[in-house]
C-alpha cells in the first residue's frame, strides 16, 4: 500500500535561509571593486570580475544586479549570490556571479521601474536579423 509523504515546506529544509530578495539593484564599476574586494576577503565563491572591470572599467555604462540565491557556508556568513549584467561601450552586454553581504545589498540603489531596466538592458543586446544572424552591433549602437 503506497502512503503519501508530505513534502517539507521550504522553511523546514535544511539550509534554507530566507527568501531571495525581490529587488533589482543597480551599482557603480567602484562599487563593484568595493564589493568583489570584500567577496574576497568574507571567502565567499562568487567574487565578481574585479580584472575585467578594472581593465574595462572606462566603458563601463551600467551595471544591474538581480538576487538568485541566499547563502551561506561553514567558513563565510550569510551572502545573497546575484547575477549581474555588465552593460559596456566595448563588448555590450556580460554577466557574472557576485556575492553580496545582505546589508551591503540593501544599500545599493533599486532598480523599481521595469522601463528603466528595459532601457538599461535593451540597448546592448545584439540585434538580431530575420536570418537568425546576428551582426556584431546593438539597435542604437549601429556604427560599423
Amino acid at each position: 500500500m503506497w502512503r503519501r509523504v508530505r513534502r517539507p515546506a521550504k522553511e523546514e529544509r535544511p539550509g534554507y535561509l530566507g527568501p531571495v530578495p525581490g529587488k533589482v539593484k543597480r551599482m557603480s564599476a567602484v562599487q563593484h571593486q568595493e564589493l568583489s574586494a570584500l567577496a574576497r576577503t568574507h571567502n565567499f565563491g562568487a567574487v565578481g570580475r574585479p580584472e575585467w572591470i578594472a581593465a574595462h572599467g572606462g566603458t563601463v555604462e551600467h551595471i544591474v544586479v538581480m538576487p538568485i540565491a541566499v547563502k551561506r557556508g561553514d567558513d563565510y556568513p550569510t551572502c545573497i549570490r546575484c547575477i549581474a549584467g555588465v552593460i559596456s561601450t566595448e563588448v555590450g552586454l556580460v554577466a557574472f556571479t557576485l556575492d553580496v553581504l545582505p546589508d551591503r545589498f540593501h544599500q545599493l540603489p533599486d532598480i523599481d521601474d521595469i522601463w528603466d531596466l528595459a532601457m538599461l538592458l535593451l540597448p546592448s543586446a545584439p540585434y538580431l536579423h530575420g536570418d537568425g544572424v546576428h551582426a556584431d552591433r546593438t539597435i542604437l549602437r549601429s556604427e560599423p
